[in-house]
């Protein structure tokens, strides 16, 4: 339920469920070897033959994204009469901006002092006007994805802050067509996978293709919000069903490639990991019948309030990490590999994002309360 110490926007439980979301991604890019006989080994081909499970964790941020700001923007309207979209444009500034752009910045700084000083070969970075603008994704969808591998991930950064502009002006000003666009965001998704069903960079990075998991987000909580029977009936959903729900969601998870390989289910992949998220969501904010709250575990609850610096500093590190090591021979250790690397690569995100967060982000989110 809302927390009565907290914010009245804040749901505990969501924060932790952020780091867990996070955990697919990372295990999508921390395996890295040159070795032959390590690419060939069958657990590398499973890690990369499940890449796209990588993509499972940043629809969960989408739908996720979906039901908070829409929570949030519904709220205030009951709370005030109103919605003030500069203080909702300032406070997702506050939040995204200094990190993404200090990441942009350290992108363009690396890429200048290797063609300045070290005449090192980097991939030309796409013109800073698609960083500035949030529109890399349509970039990359254009002109693919070989230039600095941590900034690739911020075309994920582009479909959401274009999910926000657009989704606070239909609520400012449509308010009362939430449910209708909502669905018709679901719908559209599902069409435009349908068109471009044999065109992967289309599915995975166009905006369009993912509004399904906002909009079934952004239902989660009108329908949360406005009818507290049907909060009542999350409550005591009961522990068999929350068990076969989670069963299943493993079984679309483990078989992903041998479920979603057939065009009806690639179509309807989005949409329908969006309901299990959404029943995550409302299970672990509601109900009371939980097998566990991710919450009561402190290190998931504080660092999945770090979740954007997780997301941000592993794929930078990742980046050095390769640098650095060139061609050692480490990389030709299957221990190493698959194992000491992956693990100190998280450790040093972990600590990074700390860093980052208690020198830098900490002073300027503090910011955030004068615009609420």
């Amino acid at each position: 339920m809302l927390s009565p110490q907290k914010s009245k926007y804040y749901f505990p439980n969501l924060d932790a469920s952020r780091f867990w979301a996070f955990i697919p991604v990372y295990l999508t890019h921390c395996f890295y070897s040159s070795n032959s006989t390590i690419i060939n080994s069958n657990f590398y081909v499973f890690v990369q033959h499940h890449l796209k499970l990588g993509l499972l964790g940043l629809d969960y941020f989408f739908v996720l994204s979906g039901f908070l700001i829409t929570w949030i923007i519904i709220e205030e309207q009951k709370q005030t009469k109103n919605f003030s979209l500069k203080n909702f444009y300032v406070r997702r500034g506050l939040r995204i901006f200094p990190l993404y752009f200090l990441m942009v910045c350290i992108g363009f700084f690396i890429q200048f002092i290797s063609k300045t000083y070290f005449d090192s070969f980097i991939n030309t970075l796409p013109n800073f006007f698609y960083f500035l603008s949030f529109t890399l994704n349509f970039y990359i969808i254009e002109n693919g994805k070989e230039f600095l591998f941590f900034l690739v991930f911020f075309w994920s950064v582009s479909v959401e802050e274009q999910f926000y502009i657009f989704w606070s002006l239909c609520l400012k000003y449509l308010s009362n067509y939430l449910k209708g666009f909502a669905l018709t965001m679901i719908l559209v998704s599902i069409s435009f996978r349908i068109y471009f069903l044999d065109n992967d960079n289309q599915l995975v990075f166009n905006t369009l293709s993912s509004i399904a998991n906002f909009g079934c987000g952004a239902l989660l909580a009108f329908y949360c919000f406005h009818f507290p029977s049907i909060r009542e009936s999350v409550s005591n959903i009961t522990k068999k069903t929350i068990l076969l729900v989670y069963v299943l969601f493993a079984i679309c998870f483990i078989f992903y490639n041998q479920i979603f390989c057939y065009p009806l289910t690639v179509v309807l992949e989005r949409f329908i990991f969006s309901i299990f998220f959404c029943f995550i969501i409302a299970e672990q904010v509601y109900c009371k019948n939980s097998f566990f709250k991710l919450g009561n575990n402190k290190f998931f609850d504080f660092f999945g309030k770090l979740s954007f610096g997780l997301y941000c500093y592993h794929g930078l590190i990742i980046t050095l990490y390769i640098k650095i090591m060139g061609n050692s021979y480490l990389l030709s250790n299957k221990l190493w590999v698959l194992f000491v690397a992956p693990t100190i690569i998280f450790i040093a995100t972990l600590l990074a994002s700390l860093a980052s967060f208690n020198l830098f982000e900490k002073k300027i989110l503090k910011l955030k309360k004068r615009f609420n």
